[in-house]
C-alpha cells in the first residue's frame, strides 16, 4: 500500500470566539456557588444538602460534577 503525503499547512491558531465569554460564565457560575456556600475556594463541595434552584438543576437533567 502506498503512503499518500499530506500537504503540510501553515495555519496559525486563531483565537476562539466564544472563549472569553465562556471563561466570564463559568467564573460567575463559581461565584454563585461561592455565595450559597456550596463550594469553598478551592472548588470542593461543603454542603451535601443542595438549595431547591439548584435540586431542579438535577431534575432538569444536569450533573453535579464536583467532589462530594
Amino acid at each position: 500500500m502506498a503512503t499518500v503525503e499530506i500537504p503540510k499547512t501553515n495555519q496559525t491558531p486563531t483565537e476562539d470566539p466564544h472563549y472569553a465569554a465562556a471563561v466570564e460564565r463559568v467564573k460567575a457560575a463559581v461565584r454563585e456557588l461561592q455565595e450559597k456556600g456550596i463550594i469553598d475556594g478551592q472548588g470542593k463541595r461543603v454542603r451535601q444538602a443542595l438549595p431547591a434552584d439548584m435540586h431542579t438543576w438535577r431534575l432538569m437533567g444536569f450533573r453535579c460534577t464536583w467532589n462530594a
